[in-house]
């Protein structure tokens, strides 16, 4: 099923393209005297276009979204903010890309437990009995730091990933989803 979204997600993309006379392939303009230039064959495009958002969203394909998809497309699209990142800032770049009625939105806290899971960050207990996420000895080797950090005057420690790390989530966000 997620395969079939996916592939009903790139197929619209495609056709959305043509539609607004860009080629899909290299991103180029659709030269003017092309026949995909003719308003009779935009107008079909975007009215596909449209159908298909309309038969997707109420469809039993779909319902409310369980899961994280998003096709290299949309991965090309993202634009990550300089210097050092949270996993919050980064989950908001990604969700400015998704189209949430195709796809659950992502959150930090999901990445987080993927990168766990992955021992690629670990989890420790604080004096209050609170879990708190935090880098270990291969954190650094993806990219992955603690920072300290403060709110309302309070410090607190942050992971943040700098250009590397950034690189590395962007690299494998599907694989962190599969």
């Amino acid at each position: 099923m997620k395969e079939d979204l996916t592939k009903l997600l790139e197929a619209k993309m495609i056709i959305e393209k043509l539609a607004n006379g860009v080629n899909p392939i290299d991103q180029s303009q659709i030269d003017s005297s092309h026949f995909l230039n003719d308003s009779k064959i935009i107008r079909s495009l975007f009215y596909l276009v449209n159908y298909l958002n309309d038969e997707i969203s109420n469809s039993k394909i779909i319902g409310k979204p369980k899961r994280f998809i998003i096709t290299e497309e949309q991965i090309a699209k993202i634009q990550l903010p300089t210097g050092k990142l949270g996993l919050n800032d980064f989950a908001a770049a990604v969700n400015e890309v998704i189209d949430p009625l195709f796809t659950k939105k992502l959150s930090g806290a999901i990445v987080s437990k993927k990168l766990k899971e992955l021992a690629i960050l670990s989890e420790t207990v604080n004096e209050d009995g609170r879990k708190r996420t935090v880098t270990n000895e291969i954190s650094s080797s993806y990219g992955i730091e603690m920072i300290t950090r403060f709110y309302d005057g309070r410090p607190y420690n942050q992971v943040v990933f700098d250009e590397l790390g950034k690189e590395f989530l962007l690299n494998n966000l599907n694989r962190l989803f599969e």
